[in-house]
């Protein structure tokens, strides 16, 4: 199940919506496929200061500790008994982390293994320059 926290409107950002539907459509996979029966994925989004923040959580298998700073790591995957029937490239995060530096955000991931996961994006909100004279 997917339950969403989205309030009604949020600023913009300045990014390519193909590369933002990549970057989402990668981290709500990984939330399902890394989920456990029956388990849940929570998708969250607020304005945060001059961010635009969106989580994807999840109450799947987690993460080891010692994983976590090689997870954007190109053809890197968690080894564990509980995702062996997972298949993937290990490609997908280190996709989503460069995607997200093209277009000056970034991720940050916090997980427990047996517990779960939340990655959290971070967009910088777009700011339309007013033209000179504009409005005078």
């Amino acid at each position: 199940m997917i339950q969403l926290d989205l309030p009604d409107s949020l600023p913009s950002v300045l990014a390519d919506r193909k590369d933002l539907e990549r970057v989402f459509t990668n981290l709500l996979s990984n939330a399902i496929k890394y989920n456990r029966d029956g388990g849940r994925v929570f998708v969250r989004a607020q304005r945060d200061d001059g961010r635009v923040r969106v989580e994807v959580q999840d109450t799947g298998y987690g993460i080891p500790a010692e994983a976590l700073p090689h997870l954007c790591e190109e053809f890197f995957r968690v080894k564990m008994a509980a995702t062996e029937r997972v298949t993937g490239t290990g490609l997908g995060l280190a996709i989503v982390k460069r995607l997200l530096e093209v277009h000056n955000g970034y991720l940050v991931v916090a997980s427990e293994a047996g517990v779960g996961s939340t990655f959290t994006v971070y967009l910088p909100v777009h700011v339309s320059a007013t033209p000179a004279g504009a409005g005078a």
